[in-house]
């Protein structure tokens, strides 16, 4: 599933804006992957390439970049220093 969002990404980066109903499939198949990722305990095995995918979206329209932002810090939040150690 990641694979899939990361190439729809490369895609719209090398041809350009696509359209809503595009970016909504990419959205719905991130949060999907990012779930099973996390029901399998292997968030952090996959945190480099997940935050490459939001690197990369920072130029693409329709909230596209806003909406994996909001999912990405649902699954991989930011820690509060003030709680570590």
């Amino acid at each position: 599933m990641p694979f899939y969002v990361e190439k729809g990404v490369e895609f719209t980066n090398i041809y350009g804006d696509i359209n809503e109903a595009f970016y909504r499939s990419l959205h719905t198949t991130f949060v999907n992957s990012l779930t099973v990722i996390r029901n399998e305990n292997i968030l952090a095995d996959f945190e480099i390439r997940v935050n490459n995918i939001i690197k990369n979206t920072q130029n693409i329209g329709w909230g596209f970049h806003e909406a994996l932002v909001e999912a990405w810090i649902d699954f991989y939040p930011i820690e509060d220093e003030e709680t570590e150690g």
